[in-house]
């Protein structure tokens, strides 16, 4: 009966038979550790010696798990799965909680083995190690895939350093809705497919924190690129401790855990502010003043008092350029979004303007996906 818990109670009503029984021990559930070693333990007696499954992955399986040594086997056995047909190269929440949300539905995640058999195998031109990348170090494929790919044969190519493996769709983190590869929103729900990678700016998921390229923490990377630009225009900040009263007045609410940048607001009779013109297909609007606010999330530029904003992400493009007069607002920061292009300018000298322009605009590169 090892093994057998749910035997338990049956047993017991059956006096005759359970006094007879000579043994009776119950193992617990695995604790966190333990449930972490097991996976590791696993891995390495197939010859696995790097980090695989991130912290957050080790935590995601043994919350859904509960210990259950069966149940962190397989849900460990179908995350490697899911990476591999995502062309991962390390496991993360993401690919946890996908793994746990096919375990409890009823044949939705049998997708990811269809994807392999549409494939036809056709994923490592030799099991032993992929083609060596244009630049850096040869991917060595893990010896888990290899096991798995000696029957197919076969294999995928590696493009580049920031092009690991090639995959013909992407599934969304927050939907799970199947997306053509390129595709950098949800065709269904339009979350962000990817985000960028502050320190090599390779497109990643938008869960793991660690970029599969160069192995960069995304969000201590991207810590350190805010702080040294909020440095950099520490200066120019004339709102100081009133920005919460002066963006409940223009009546700009922020998102949770949205961090202010810097703010531009709309200058006076005795000093000048920034300004905007836009052009779209349909129409143009003149020069305007109006106040610019930039966060770690958002762009919002607020004219005649009506907001109009953009996710960072979702920025088309965003380039200074020089109008080549010689005094006065000689740079101009050109911002795409939502079909319109937004012309600015700052109340600076061309010297100031630039460096504040060319800092503000390097950030929003940085993290825009399109």
């Amino acid at each position: 009966f090892s093994g057998q818990k749910p035997l338990d109670s049956i047993l017991r009503e059956m006096p005759e038979f359970w006094q007879r029984l000579p043994v009776r021990f119950f193992l617990k559930n695995l604790d966190f550790n333990d449930t972490k070693a097991l996976i590791q333990f696993r891995l390495e007696r197939v010859g696995i010696q790097e980090d695989i499954f991130t912290n957050d992955a080790f935590d995601g399986i043994y919350n859904y798990s509960e210990g259950c040594p069966r149940i962190i086997c397989s849900v460990a056995d179908l995350c490697l799965v899911i990476g591999f047909a995502k062309g991962m190269r390390r496991i993360g929440f993401v690919e946890v909680s996908t793994a746990c949300r096919d375990m409890e539905s009823s044949g939705d995640g049998f997708h990811y083995y269809a994807y392999i058999k549409s494939q036809q195998y056709n994923l490592f031109q030799d099991p032993e190690e992929i083609e060596k990348p244009t630049t850096g170090k040869p991917v060595t494929a893990p010896k888990t895939v290899k096991k798995s790919l000696k029957e197919g044969k076969k294999s995928v190519t590696a493009q580049s350093s920031k092009q690991i493996l090639d995959i013909h769709s992407v599934s969304c983190p927050k939907c799970a809705e199947a997306n053509p590869k390129g595709q950098k929103f949800c065709s269904k729900c339009d979350s962000p497919l990817y985000r960028k990678c502050p320190v090599c700016s390779s497109l990643i998921d938008t869960v793991s924190n660690v970029c599969p390229v160069c192995k960069a923490d995304i969000v201590v990377e991207k810590n350190k690129l805010l702080d040294r630009l909020m440095h950099e225009l520490a200066d120019y900040d004339v709102l100081a401790e009133g920005t919460s009263v002066w963006l409940e007045a223009k009546g700009i609410e922020l998102l949770n855990n949205e961090r202010i940048i810097v703010i531009f607001p709309k200058g006076n009779a005795l000093s000048g502010g920034p300004i905007a013109s836009s052009t779209s297909r349909l129409r143009s609007s003149p020069k305007e003043a109006c106040d610019f606010i930039l966060t770690d999330e958002r762009l919002i530029l607020s004219i005649r008092n009506q907001p109009v904003f953009s996710e960072l992400c979702r920025i088309d493009s965003c380039m200074l350029i020089d109008t080549g007069k010689f005094l006065g607002r000689r740079h101009v920061l050109m911002v795409s979004f939502n079909s319109d292009m937004y012309r600015i300018t700052l109340p600076f000298g061309s010297r100031k303007n630039k460096s504040i322009m060319n800092s503000i605009s390097s950030f929003i590169r940085q993290v825009m996906l399109k």
